[in-house]
């Protein structure tokens, strides 16, 4: 018997269940499904370890999958050669598992939870299942993949350079504490120096990180631990979280908002080029959304356009646009070209989205600057004050 656990919405709620079944075709599921998950069986002395497929592999996969697809090479021969052209032991077997599920139109989330991949490799899979429109969802999955990819570099050169600042006067720091301030403390207590309060200070700190370091790290990794935790078994609290994340951070908030809504805008607007209709791409582009706040936005989206409000109306009753987005989706509604809108709504998301990058990259630097060089202030007032003291005694 496997365990399932299905998330699927209900009157603009999110409700699970877990159903125990040896075939999930065969059972009876509710509507509007959000997500399958199979619950894995732990046994007593056995490690499930997953197999990492990383994101630039998976761009290459699927695309050259989406070429081969699209010179008119069926599924099946296209990911035959895609293996043949492969050593790497867990690739194979994921391919061979792409290839089973649509052959067999196996449920996927039975065969891929044993590996590590991107998010939006399961969905689209399933996505291309029930439609099948398989040449275009590729596309678009390679599309996506390489998009989100990109961004994340993008990020990481943004804050690479502070980072590694940080890092540096972190390990100096580290250096000074262990093998400097020792023997720089028993010799003012020694001469009975009085201590400035940067120096006191500077000792407290000393001491703590000496005695207690491993305590603070203990405690540090255990919440951080909890946190993660919770948040992945707390609906209440995920959903705290990710509202946090998308409005109080500043910075951080604006720029984890931006880059959700690009890309769901941009998986809808490569639906729409597929000729699906609008609320369908409406509905599939949720997959994308990982913040459950978001998520539960688009999900009212949804559910006004079904009750047969206008698109205008729901995009703006869940103030989460601002008002140039919602006057072009008016517009589009208005002009039946609501298609080449949401084109156009990717494109700005997507500028938003660099320009925040940019300016958080110009940020971090003079912070990270002034942060380094008050700790140096400190430290010079902490170790030279007192050393000017003695040298007064000396010369006295």
């Amino acid at each position: 018997m496997n365990k399932y656990k299905i998330i699927f919405q209900k009157n603009t709620k999110i409700y699970s269940i877990i159903i125990e079944t040896n075939d999930l075709n065969t059972q009876t599921l509710p509507s509007n499904i959000i997500e399958i998950t199979k619950l894995n069986k732990k046994k007593l002395g056995t490690i499930n370890v997953s197999k990492k497929i990383k994101d630039k592999e998976l761009i290459m996969i699927f695309y050259e999958l989406s070429l081969m697809l699209e010179s008119g090479i069926l599924l099946d021969d296209s990911i035959n050669i895609l293996i043949k052209n492969r050593k790497n032991k867990n690739i194979i077997k994921f391919l061979h598992i792409i290839q089973s599920s649509f052959s067999k139109n196996q449920i996927i989330y039975e065969h891929f939870d044993e590996f590590y991949i991107n998010h939006l490799v399961k969905p689209f899979v399933k996505l291309s299942q029930n439609n099948g429109n398989i040449t275009k969802n590729i596309q678009a999955l390679h599309f996506l993949l390489k998009d989100e990819y990109q961004a994340k570099q993008d990020f990481i050169k943004s804050i690479s350079y502070p980072i590694a600042l940080l890092v540096c006067f972190i390990a100096s720091l580290f250096i000074i504490f262990s093998l400097v301030v020792p023997k720089f403390k028993f010799l003012l207590l020694e001469n009975k120096i009085t201590l400035s309060m940067s120096t006191q200070i500077l000792f407290s700190v000393q001491n703590i990180l000496e005695n207690y370091a491993h305590i603070i790290l203990f405690i540090f990794v255990f919440l951080v631990s909890a946190l993660i935790y919770i948040y992945n078994k707390n609906k209440a609290f995920k959903l705290f979280i990710d509202k946090i994340s998308i409005n109080n951070l500043s910075s951080l908030s604006d720029i984890n908002k931006v880059k959700n809504l690009h890309k769901y805008f941009l998986l809808l607007s490569l639906l729409l080029e597929n000729k699906n209709e609008f609320y369908n791409s409406l509905v599939q582009a949720k997959i994308i959304i990982k913040n459950q706040y978001l998520l539960n936005k688009i999900h009212k989206i949804d559910d006004l356009i079904k009750s047969g409000n206008s698109i205008s109306l729901a995009f703006k009753s869940v103030d989460l646009f601002d008002d140039m987005i919602l006057n072009l989706i008016n517009t589009g509604e208005h002009s039946n070209n609501i298609n080449k809108i949401m084109n156009e709504i990717k494109k700005i998301y997507k500028k938003k989205l660099d320009e925040k990058l940019k300016l958080l990259s110009l940020l971090m630097s003079p912070i990270f600057f002034i942060l380094i060089m008050s700790l140096i202030i400190w430290l010079i007032l902490a170790i030279f004050v007192p050393i000017w003291s003695m040298s007064s005694i000396i010369s006295v």
